[in-house]
């Protein structure tokens, strides 16, 4: 690591001496501040940490080497598009970097247990979970590009991951501003083509047998003209006789023996369940995208793998000033019941008394005042301004406002 300038994680180097990760890193920074080498000290590479976890981890010891490597390029792709959409900012990165191998060995039918890789890496499972959760969530806004993307949820988006990471796969290889020229540019028609397609009633046939004439079709399909045959709006009505679906049935049959294999014994009846999964026959992984190496950072955020986010924490932050604002106006109204209790029309505003709590009627609903909401009515009793108070720093705002005010 010394030979490659790249430092090693705190955590890794805290496990090894036997200290507190926290009182490392304060005297880290007192070395780095004393001896003036932060223009110097070499930034975390995550990358490379991936990398070196995968390749020193027990939990991929078992694992063949080409799709190790394939792995690899994988998680590459992966770590350097969580990176772009913020999934690293601000936060420890070998937690992010146990969420991409978990989700990565998934991907590639290889059992890795969450606590274990954590444990290995000397990352706080709770985190790790946490960054997992936020890389499905992430996948599933970028999977609402796919046809069926508003059916992609955190629980099946790692059956969906092979159409979405080749699909971001050939947006980051796009060049910038060339558009595919769609379907309507082209000229065509989707529902007439696909209309079109229906009414060739000897399509199915011709493909199988080799050209059996459409006379020979007439049993297995409904004797309709052409004008009277059903499109795509009334499928359902389309006629199929039975020797038909028996036939199907059993050439799907023969070319899927393992769809129907009867158990031993007393459960001889019963027909075991067919798995089907398009990662055994389908090459999806290319690796032909400049994300599956290492690039800088702006070229990173050069890159378009067709969706683009804002930081979780500071989503979090904004959805949390939403609700201290709205904690502050809830506190307002309740200050101004207490201050005025005559409103403009001469009637007493009344606040709820605890005595009668007990003899509400059943549906009348009291705001719940917790802790919180008594610390922001005294702050702004006090005067601080709401801008101040929206961003959550109460012990500092009462140590400068209440406690060395001079008043109580």
């Amino acid at each position: 690591m010394r030979k490659d300038d790249r430092p090693l994680p705190m955590a890794e180097v805290a496990s090894a001496v036997g200290c507190d990760v926290y009182e490392l890193g304060r005297m880290i920074l007192r070395v780095v501040d004393f001896l003036d080498l932060r223009s110097d000290f070499p930034e975390f590479d995550i990358v490379h940490s991936l990398e070196r976890t995968l390749k020193n981890s027990h939990c991929f010891e078992d694992v063949d080497g080409s799709k190790l490597d394939t792995m690899k390029k994988q998680g590459v792709f992966l770590i350097q598009c969580a990176v772009k959409w913020f999934l690293s900012t601000g936060r420890r990165p070998l937690p992010l970097v146990v969420a991409v191998l978990v989700f990565v060995a998934e991907l590639n039918q290889v059992e890795v247990r969450i606590e274990e890789l954590a444990m290995e890496v000397h990352a706080a499972v709770s985190t790790c979970r946490a960054r997992y959760k936020e890389l499905l969530e992430t996948l599933v806004k970028a999977a609402q590009v796919l046809p069926w993307g508003k059916d992609v949820t955190t629980k099946n988006i790692v059956k969906n991951a092979p159409f979405l990471i080749q699909y971001m796969e050939k947006k980051s290889m796009a060049r910038p501003g060339e558009k595919r020229k769609s379907l309507d540019e082209l000229g065509l028609n989707m529902e007439d083509v696909i209309k079109e397609c229906l009414r060739q009633n000897n399509a199915y046939t011709e493909s199988r047998t080799g050209g059996t004439s459409s006379q020979n079709d007439s049993q297995y399909f409904s004797t309709q003209s052409d004008v009277e045959r059903p499109g795509i709006e009334d499928v359902d009505r389309m006629e199929i006789s039975p020797e038909c679906l028996s036939m199907m049935y059993r050439e799907f049959l023969n070319e899927n023996p393992s769809a129907y294999n009867s158990r031993s014994g007393e459960n001889a009846h019963k027909r075991s369940t067919f798995k089907f999964d398009i990662r055994d026959c389908w090459e999806w992984w290319e690796g032909k995208s400049e994300l599956s190496k290492k690039l800088l950072l702006k070229q990173l955020l050069e890159k378009d793998v067709g969706v683009d986010t804002m930081p979780p924490s500071f989503v979090a932050g904004q959805v949390k000033c939403r609700m201290r604002r709205e904690r502050i106006n809830a506190a307002k109204l309740r200050i101004e019941k207490i201050m005025h209790p005559l409103d403009a029309n001469g009637t007493v505003n009344c606040m709820v008394d605890p005595e009668k709590k007990s003899k509400k009627r059943r549906g009348m609903v009291v705001d719940d005042v917790d802790w919180e909401d008594l610390i922001i009515e005294t702050l702004i009793i006090h005067g601080v301004k709401e801008e101040e108070i929206e961003k959550g720093h109460y012990n500092t705002l009462l140590d400068l406002h209440v406690f060395n005010s001079g008043t109580v």
